[in-house]
């Protein structure tokens, strides 16, 4: 014991090392070890199997095949080169053409100018270029890398157009990402399961739990949909299940990466494209947004007749299958114009005292005008999407102020001046070009009237809606707004119940028609009661 303490000591107190690594010498040792060693060369010879269908291939195997796929390129003829990416190209200048005849013919207001086009273009090659690159890149991810490009084309051409659209441009993209990687028919199946799926689960995103359950609904359906055309095509080997399997959790991750990345992108899509998603809509009708505030605070009987008129119009859309979504939120920002000068519309004033008694009937055409110019200006400043600007800009079309018309053309008898023209007295425009705008311009006259009648029956009601229903049609307001005589009668029918259902609870009273005269005074009375609100 003693002993030992005394060499740890004297180890201890003059600490050297055992060994030196010598690198140039390990460096010249291992030169020479390798000059020795002398090459293996294995022959192959025509008719040699490199590897078989089926078996996992090794890295040896691998490398080998891509040398020969090399050489073998290398010794075809510039001839069947050239043919081979003639067909290419040939390949896709036909898929673009027709796909964009599609659109051109079928989509013009979408497609109407070649920048429309070019935009739908340039993200299609996006992610073409996206699916190729990453395939090349990472063979052992194909089905995920090559398939969320892909996919997420898919949601975007939702998003921004509808899902014909969609489902035509995937099939096109599949078809040239298969093309190109030699991925065969079973990639553009996959592909267009999953852009059916997009379709049905998520043709309106109103919140972000909608794009999670969609994208869930995509990974499922994208694994399964790998694991069939896998069965299909590829020999069914031991070990092979295994392979599947991993290769349908690739392309299930895969969807919903793309799922993922298009809810990042949204805000950016609706800009790029003017279009305006669900959720951004359901954000918009928040009673907490700036300006429904401002609204509320400044003209609440504007605010009450707004909210009105978007329940009335989301009925009468929903009625004929339109977006009674982006209907109702127009409807709720319509009349914001009014809070510049809320005394001038009889639902803010204090009863018994109107404003426009003081007024010329130009003065007061020109007050109850200008709220569709301030509205348009005040949706402008707080960036409300495009789409809902028409709302503003045309619920009243080109119709005729015809109280303060008829009031300047007795003034103009009993002065003896000349009389006002009607063109003087209409509304600047323009007429609504989509049907849910033509909804709200019928909602709009219809719920003032109502609401000056003296007894809204539902017999009144109903004949109420359809004599207004027809003074515009017969004015030529519809005209651009795509909506049937038979789609109007069923918003007629629609509005009028809901009406009633507001108006009178006992919707089993008698509906008798009214006498026509009794209808003309009712028509009259709204004519009035809408010049006078600005309605």
């Amino acid at each position: 014991g003693e002993g030992a303490g005394a060499v740890i000591s004297r180890l201890a107190w003059n600490r050297k090392p055992t060994s030196v690594f010598d690198r140039e010498a390990t460096v010249a040792r291992e030169t020479a070890a390798t000059r020795n060693v002398q090459p293996v060369k294995v022959p192959y010879k025509a008719g040699d199997v490199l590897y078989r269908a089926g078996e996992p291939l090794t890295e040896r195997q691998r490398t080998l095949a891509l040398a020969e796929q090399a050489r073998f390129e290398a010794s075809l003829p510039l001839v069947t080169r050239a043919a081979r990416a003639g067909g290419v190209i040939t390949l896709v200048v036909i898929v673009t053409l027709a796909v964009s005849g599609y659109c051109r013919f079928f989509y013009t207001e979408h497609f109407a100018r070649w920048w429309q086009a070019g935009r739908l273009a340039l993200v299609s090659l996006a992610m073409f270029w996206s699916s190729c690159w990453a395939a090349v890149s990472m063979p052992g991810l194909v089905w995920m890398v090559a398939l969320a490009p892909t996919i997420l084309l898919s949601l975007l051409v939702l998003v921004a157009y509808d899902r014909r659209v969609a489902l035509l441009v995937t099939g096109a993209q599949a078809l040239l990402v298969a093309a190109t990687l030699g991925l065969g028919a079973g990639f553009v199946a996959v592909a267009l399961i999953g852009s059916m799926v997009a379709n049905w689960r998520l043709s309106e995103i109103r919140t972000r739990t909608d794009m999670v359950l969609g994208g869930l609904a995509m990974t499922g359906i994208l694994a399964l949909g790998v694991a069939a055309v896998s069965c299909v095509e590829r020999p069914m080997w031991p070990g092979i299940v295994e392979e599947i399997a991993r290769d349908g959790l690739k392309a299930g991750l895969g969807g919903f990466i793309a799922t993922a990345v298009a809810m990042v992108l949204l805000p950016g899509i609706e800009r790029v494209f003017g279009v305006t998603t669900g959720m951004t809509l359901s954000e918009l009708r928040d009673p907490k947004h700036p300006l429904l505030r401002e609204l509320q605070q400044r003209a609440p009987g504007t605010y009450n007749h707004s909210l009105n008129v978007a329940a009335l119009a989301e009925a009468g859309a929903n009625a004929i299958g339109a977006n009674g979504l982006h209907l109702y939120v127009g409807a709720l920002y319509h009349d914001v114009g009014k809070m510049n000068k809320p005394e001038y519309f009889v639902e803010n004033q204090i009863r018994g005292f109107n404003k426009h008694d003081k007024l010329s009937p130009a003065m007061s055409l020109l007050v109850i005008v200008g709220h569709v110019k301030d509205g348009v200006e005040l949706a402008r400043a707080y960036r409300l999407p495009k789409s809902l600007l028409h709302y503003i800009e045309s619920h009243h079309g080109t119709t005729l102020v015809e109280y303060f018309y008829d009031q300047a053309r007795r003034q103009a008898a009993e002065a003896e001046a000349d009389r006002p023209t009607e063109i003087e007295y209409r509304y600047p425009g323009p007429r609504p070009r989509t049907k849910e705008a033509a909804i709200l311009m019928l909602c709009d006259a219809v719920e003032s009237a109502t609401r000056a009648m003296a007894d809204p029956t539902p017999g009144r009601i109903q004949a109420l809606v359809r004599s207004l229903a027809r003074k515009r049609l017969m004015d030529g307001q519809f005209d651009d707004a795509g909506l049937t005589l038979r789609e109007l009668a069923q918003v007629e029918d629609a509005v009028s119940k809901s009406l009633a259902a507001v108006y009178h609870g006992r919707l089993a009273y008698p509906k008798a028609e009214p006498a026509p005269e009794e209808v003309e005074a009712i028509v009259a009375t709204a004519d009035r009661v809408a010049a006078e609100q600005g309605a």
